[in-house]
């Protein structure tokens, strides 16, 4: 529910300060997020869900979410989550850190229950039939 800022920030690094200037906006007044990281770990952050959903006791509480990917060519999405480990400080850990995902995530989305779905493909653009819709699980 807050602004962000972007196209103006990425995360808390300036992008486009024109734009700033051009709807008068003060970057002062910006949110700022809880979390960020640089692109050497991923190309674009997919933004999530806090799980409130039964099935993952594990996570419940925290926010899931993802990279697009490692590459812009090779499909090597990462899935993580953001545990606040004390008062507005919150460590990033990776939700599978042994498995390779090898998918470019698109998506996610959350049910009435509050459990947690991925749309994932193989497959750059809108082509191809890679695609699919996952359901998040952790034990």
């Amino acid at each position: 529910g807050e602004n962000y800022g972007w196209r103006i920030l990425e995360a808390t690094h300036p992008y486009d300060l024109d734009l700033a200037d051009l709807l008068g906006i003060n970057i002062e007044d910006l949110a700022a997020p809880i979390h960020e990281y640089s692109h050497s770990l991923g190309k674009s952050i997919t933004g999530g869900y806090v799980y409130r959903g039964n099935t993952s006791t594990f996570l419940q509480g925290k926010y899931v979410f993802g990279d697009w990917s490692t590459s812009f060519f090779i499909p090597n999405g990462k899935l993580y989550y953001l545990e606040e480990i004390e008062p507005n400080t919150w460590e990033r850990f990776e939700l599978v850190p042994t498995q390779s995902f090898n998918r470019f995530v698109l998506s996610f989305g959350e049910d009435e229950q509050g459990e947690l779905y991925l749309c994932s493909k193989t497959t750059l653009g809108p082509t191809g039939s890679s695609g699919d819709i996952r359901r998040i699980i952790v034990e």
